[in-house]
């Protein structure tokens, strides 16, 4: 339950941060495709200069959002393992309290999203 509750928080606290990083990155992007395209006749060393700079914050982005589904599936698995945890259990002692944190995670399932 303290997991879920530390999720639950942190879920709550930063979901709007985010949102907002990823919306200040978008509109960056945006606005340095925009500079490309209109100056690259004009000032070819400083739109290649901005075009390399919004090929990284795209690359950031990229990062971001692979990050955030790998860690959406850690869930997935973390469930998948105890099922084969309690299969093979060797102790009484270990499989009560892989039953009892089964139990937690799919009482309170872990979800990580933007705004929940």
């Amino acid at each position: 339950d303290g997991l879920s509750d530390l999720c639950l928080i942190l879920s709550n606290i930063y979901g709007l941060l985010i949102i907002g990083g990823c919306l200040l990155q978008f509109i960056t992007i945006t606005f340095a495709f925009s500079y490309c395209y209109y100056n690259i006749f004009q000032r070819p060393v400083s739109t290649f200069g901005w075009f390399l700079w919004t090929l990284l914050r795209i690359y950031e982005a990229i990062r971001k959002s692979f990050s955030a589904h790998i860690n959406t599936k850690q869930a997935y698995y973390t469930q998948e393992w105890l099922n084969r945890l309690l299969i093979h259990a060797p102790n009484e002692l270990v499989k009560e309290k892989l039953r009892v944190f089964q139990l937690q995670l799919e009482h309170r399932q872990l979800k990580i999203t933007a705004l929940d």
